[in-house]
C-alpha cells in the first residue's frame, strides 16, 4: 500500500510540473493564475510525500487532499476540462483514503 501511496503522490506531483509547464511563457495575470494552480497541485503532492514520512499530519493531509478533489474537479467543469479534472480529483481522493489509513 505504502507503493501505491508513493506512486499516486509522485503523479501529483508531475501533473503540477506538467500544468507549470504547459504555461506560455508571457507574465499576463491569466498565465500566473495558471502557474498558481500547477504550484497548489505541486505543493499538495509535495505534502502527500511528507505525510508517509511524517504520520502525525494524516488528518490535515486527507482534508488538504479533499479540498484539491473539489477544486480539481469543478474547475475542470468550468473550464471544459472535465477529463482531467476527474483525473486529478480520483488521484487526491485516492489519496486523502491513503492518508486515513493506519501506518503500518
Amino acid at each position: 500500500m505504502r507503493l501505491a501511496d508513493r506512486i499516486i503522490a509522485w503523479i501529483i506531483v508531475l501533473l503540477g510540473l506538467l500544468f507549470i509547464s504547459a504555461v506560455k511563457r508571457q507574465f499576463t495575470p491569466e498565465n500566473m493564475w495558471y502557474v498558481g494552480t500547477g504550484m497548489l497541485v505541486l505543493l499538495v503532492g509535495a505534502l502527500n510525500l511528507l505525510r508517509i514520512r511524517v504520520t502525525s499530519a494524516r488528518w490535515f493531509v486527507a482534508a488538504v487532499d479533499v479540498l484539491l478533489a473539489c477544486f480539481a474537479f469543478f474547475l475542470g467543469s468550468a473550464s471544459g476540462l472535465v477529463v482531467p479534472g476527474i483525473i486529478l480529483a480520483l488521484l487526491a481522493v485516492a489519496e486523502a483514503g491513503l492518508s486515513l489509513m493506519p501506518a503500518g
